[in-house]
């Protein structure tokens, strides 16, 4: 799948979410990442709490870096409503249960992350084995 090809289906994503009545997308807080990856923001009215806690802002992040294999079949669902589950409480919302979604398995951005910071030490070792410029 080409750039313009993921950039449209993250955008049929970002749409989808976005048709959640609960949530309304933030055009200029929300953008393109070079061809691969979105990052996009939506707004939603606070019930609870006030100024300086919680923002009423939800952060999308998707995108594709390098392939996508292995994968696993996780179920997410939000802090809040393990938190609910846990202490035996429902706010009665649609949204309380969690989901089924096929994500990249976790060993594979695991080993993803370990690469790129081995990368980062090598270099920071080879620019102080040159010394002072």
């Amino acid at each position: 799948m080409g750039k313009r090809a993921i950039d449209r289906e993250l955008k049929r994503l970002r749409d989808a979410v976005g048709a959640h009545p609960a949530l309304t997308f933030i055009r200029e807080e929300s953008e393109t990442i070079g061809g691969f990856g979105r990052s996009d923001r939506f707004s939603y009215i606070q019930r609870f709490g006030g100024p300086g806690e919680v923002a009423n802002r939800v952060l999308l992040e998707a995108g594709t870096a390098s392939g996508r294999e292995p994968t696993a079949l996780i179920q997410l669902r939000s802090y809040i409503v393990e938190f609910l589950e846990a202490e035996g409480i429902t706010m009665g919302s649609e949204d309380e249960g969690s989901f089924p979604m096929r994500l990249l398995h976790f060993r594979r951005t695991f080993v993803e992350k370990m690469f790129a910071i081995h990368s980062k030490v090598e270099i920071f070792k080879t620019r102080r084995s040159m010394g002072p410029r």
